[in-house]
């Protein structure tokens, strides 16, 4: 699947445009005490941040700049607990242009490596609570984001492991506590999506094998000289990532079904286990197949 939107015609003014959302939002939100854990965090991203857009001053295209390089600022304030709900959104928003216009593409160098740095930066997706209003809108960028990471054109080449943790996450959101109708849909919606992303592309997904020559270092290059170049072979995540998905839609079905048995016929007993068994709902089945999960792993 291509990339989302039309790939940008200068991408390097389209990395220094979120640079400089970002340290404008990092300005607004700084803490005010100076001791805190949060304000040394501030303060490290802020000089992270202007010797990024340092570096992209003289810069209009990223042929040669590492993808990793310029998009590790923007995850470790995602994956950060010492910021705002605010300034986790302004970085999900920020990732999700960088995805979605196409600069982390299969052309790219490290594009590989790139997407399943990203994927794994949102769903380990951490900040400070500043009320549910606030954090919804921060979990619905983070499912939105998670989708178009796997239907981006770099998309086929997640890992297995990372789909499923992909579809496990966007899950647990829309599971969360006192969550709202809007943010529950929109999570289900979006979880559908991913679903038929996995199963719907994968005729497509396993004709995008990439051999590529690996650059190694001076020792290496010189005893390898006579063997020829180190060619890297990148597969598509395929069945392995189906087999997990599979397997956890199983379980919530059985989840289901054992929930109605419960409940009975009374609506108000139905009523009364739905609200004792939505809380641990997600927490029982997701612990449960990570278990099962691991038990495929180990033995294959």
């Amino acid at each position: 699947m291509e990339q989302l939107i039309g790939r940008a015609k200068f991408s390097a003014k389209c990395v220094k445009n979120e640079i400089h959302n970002i340290l404008t939002t990092l300005r607004l939100t700084r803490p005010t005490h100076m001791s805190s854990p949060q304000a040394k965090f501030h303060m490290n991203s802020l000089k992270a941040f202007q010797q990024l857009f340092e570096e992209l001053t003289y810069m209009h295209e990223l042929h040669e700049f590492d993808i990793v390089a310029y998009v590790n600022p923007f995850l470790e304030v995602i994956q950060s607990d010492a910021t705002s709900g605010e300034l986790t959104a302004v970085a999900l928003e920020a990732v999700d242009k960088f995805v979605s216009f196409g600069l982390v593409h299969p052309e790219s160098p490290k594009s590989m490596e790139a997407i399943n740095t990203v994927a794994w930066g949102v769903i380990h997706c951490r900040f400070l609570s500043n009320g549910w209003a606030s954090d919804e809108v921060v979990l619905l960028k983070m499912v939105g984001l998670l989708l178009d990471c796997l239907r981006c054109s770099a998309g086929p080449y997640l890992s297995d492991f990372c789909v499923w943790h992909m579809v496990r996450k966007c899950f647990q959101v829309s599971r969360q506590p006192n969550a709202s109708h809007l943010l529950r849909s929109s999570a289900e919606g979006m979880l559908q999506q991913m679903v038929l992303t996995i199963f719907g592309t994968q005729k497509e997904r396993s004709q995008r094998v990439r051999v590529e020559s690996v650059e190694a270092d001076a020792d290496a290059r010189r005893t390898a000289e006579s063997q020829g170049p180190k060619l890297q072979v990148y597969k598509p995540y395929g069945f392995r990532a189906m087999h997990f998905v599979l397997r956890f839609l199983s379980f919530l079905l059985a989840y289901g079904v054992l929930g109605r048995v419960i409940g009975g016929g009374d609506p108000r007993s139905r009523a009364m286990c739905s609200a004792s068994w939505q809380s641990e709902y997600s927490t029982r089945c997701t612990d449960e197949i990570v278990e099962r999960v691991a038990e495929v792993e180990r033995s294959t």
